[in-house]
């Protein structure tokens, strides 16, 4: 049998059984973590893999970048919840990764008391985590029961895995690699956030670095309350927020132009970006007063080819260029801190073997090529 041609064949003949495990798969799902990671491991028992579990510990975190503000004091945490894995082949040297997330938002649970059943509405299957990633873990398992049944064998190891991808997969993939990593290539199992199904690979993640910068600002060589005739005499922190933003762009425009990136361009009209998303600052009440601090954070966006390193140095190179243009600012009257948010990019070679089987296999199942994609940022695909 060409299992390239007829792979559809086969999942054809199967979809009871992959639609079995779907519904079997969100049951498990709505109870707990705990519960699902455990229905999970027995679900791979049964598919014939050889099965383990691991937790990722806080003292762990250290050695990457992501989420190090929230756990700052990450030696103290304790192991996070436990990833399953699944392995094939295991003492090859090289190999590829099937990986799904297992966690879910709170939100998922509260909602699934109300709906303890998929709802099924022709080939469509609802319900809440469905798609956030109950629906690529049950693929993944579906995905080894045929591969087993096939009796196959592979030179390469084949790792699949469960893991906890929230937190940008710091307690799940990154663990993960660290154990059994590096793998000359991997599939991230998870429905398109688009809806668009199988019609889009993800073969990129671009990098993003989310940063807080607090600025400070003067009163008023007044002690009058209301002070916008003064305010020659004051530092307005919300000027300074508008003079840094505006700076920012001008740099995000000539870095889009440093690191063009054609594909993510096409799709996004800009190759890099910074976008502010957080503005705090005065008061509703007395708007008549000049702030005295402002608080902004953002992100920044840049895709495959810029590095992470480089971009955070360039990054603090022109804020400090900025503030220093500044009379007010270069006396040190701001503050950087960064965010939770922080990957390094990454891509996929479209030409590649790996991305034109898979892309042939897609069309195979749907009749359709499937689009490439290069707008997702911050992706376990790293």
């Amino acid at each position: 049998m060409n299992l390239h041609n007829d792979i559809g064949v086969i999942l054809n003949d199967n979809l009871e059984e992959h639609a079995r495990i779907l519904r079997d798969a969100y049951q498990a799902s709505i109870v707990s973590l705990d519960q699902f990671q455990d229905w999970v491991a027995e679900a791979l028992r049964e598919a014939g893999g050889e099965t383990g579990t691991f937790e990722v510990a806080g003292s762990e975190l250290s050695q990457q970048p992501a989420f190090l503000r929230t756990y700052s004091n990450a030696a103290g945490l304790e192991s996070g919840p436990p990833n399953v894995y699944s392995h094939i082949n295991p003492e090859a040297a090289d190999g590829i990764l099937f990986f799904a997330h297992a966690d879910k938002s709170p939100e998922s649970f509260e909602f699934a008391k109300d709906i303890p059943q998929l709802i099924e509405t022709g080939d469509r299957f609802c319900g809440p985590g469905i798609a956030d990633d109950v629906a690529g873990t049950a693929a993944m398992i579906s995905a080894l029961k045929i591969y087993k049944s096939l009796n196959s064998s592979s030179p390469q190891q084949i790792l699949i895995a469960s893991i906890l991808g929230k937190q940008g997969g710091v307690f799940g993939s990154y663990g993960l690699m660290k154990r059994f990593g590096p793998m000359s290539s991997a599939v991230y199992l998870h429905p398109a956030e688009s809806g668009g199904g199988l019609e889009e690979l993800k073969v990129a993640s671009n990098g993003l670095i989310e940063f807080f910068i607090d600025l400070e600002g003067k009163p008023p060589d007044s002690t009058e309350v209301h002070q916008a005739i003064f305010s020659r005499s004051a530092e307005n922190a919300i000027d300074k927020a508008f003079l840094v933003n505006s700076a920012l762009q001008e740099w995000a425009r000539a870095q889009s132009d440093i690191y063009h990136h054609e594909a993510v361009q096409a799709m996004a009209g800009q190759s890099f970006a910074v976008s502010l998303g957080l503005l705090e600052t005065g008061s509703e009440t007395e708007v008549f007063e000049i702030p005295l601090s402002c608080k902004m954070a953002g992100t920044i966006c840049f895709p495959p080819g810029a590095n992470l390193q480089k971009v955070r140095e360039d990054f603090e190179a022109r804020l400090v260029r900025i503030t220093e243009s500044d009379s007010w600012l270069r006396h040190g009257h701001w503050q950087l801190e960064y965010g939770d948010r922080i990957a390094e990019s990454s891509e996929a070679a479209v030409e590649s073997p790996f991305i034109q089987q898979s892309s042939d296999i897609v069309e195979s199942v749907t009749g359709t090529r499937p689009r490439y994609f290069y707008g997702h940022s911050m992706s376990d695909i790293r």
